[in-house]
């Protein structure tokens, strides 16, 4: 078997860091003819404007965990309630036939999962919420949540900026002032749009 004189080009970064964009530019160049992208599957369902095959490849729960067993997936993260894996078939055919640009993020997203988990195993209730630069609602929102934090004893509080596309889809959010309640690993509770104090309490009150 002739030798694969293609190469594979890692390209990682925190969320946020820039990697789409550069992969993006690396794309537009008329010389990345013979590179291609890895996809990576997910179990999430499919968003509007979601492109399978070039944003993901969607695949059910069910065939996502029976590949697992299979040992098809060179590494992968269940981020919640979803899976994201890089696929060992994925890799080693694109591989034979170009370069292949495979995109991870270091640290980022996968570290709010850690602290998820960390929260989850101290029993606490986690809140999540989006915000973007400029938006008044979500900066009233946050104010209102940073209050919650203190006046309910078992709530951990995380907020991210909604242009960070890996956590962005990693809590399946698409818009600035989304709230997120999580208990026992489900989520329970989700808003968009300006919250009042009065449901963002009833919520919390009704989840802890």
């Amino acid at each position: 078997m002739p030798e694969n004189l293609h190469k594979l080009f890692v390209i990682s970064s925190p969320s946020g860091g820039g990697k789409t964009s550069l992969i993006a530019k690396i794309f537009e160049d008329p010389r990345s003819s013979n590179f291609q992208k890895s996809i990576s599957d997910t179990s999430r369902k499919r968003r509007m404007g979601d492109i399978e095959g070039k944003d993901y490849y969607f695949v059910s729960k069910k065939d996502f965990e029976l590949k697992i067993q299979n040992d098809q997936y060179l590494e992968y993260a269940r981020v919640f309630e979803n899976y994201y894996g890089t696929s060992r078939e994925e890799i080693e055919t694109k591989f034979q036939h170009s370069n292949l640009i495979l995109e991870l993020d270091w640290q980022g997203a996968y570290s709010i999962k850690k602290l998820f988990d960390k929260a989850q195993s101290e029993g606490k209730v986690v809140v999540v919420s989006s915000w973007i630069k400029y938006c008044m609602s979500c900066a009233s929102q946050m104010k209102v949540l940073q209050k919650a934090k203190n006046d309910f004893k078992n709530i951990e509080y995380f907020s991210f900026d909604v242009t960070n596309k890996e956590i962005a889809n990693f809590f399946n959010v698409q818009y600035q002032t989304t709230l997120l309640i999580f208990k026992d690993n489900k989520e329970v509770y989700r808003s968009l749009g300006e919250t009042s104090k009065a449901l963002i309490y009833k919520a919390l009150e009704s989840s802890i």
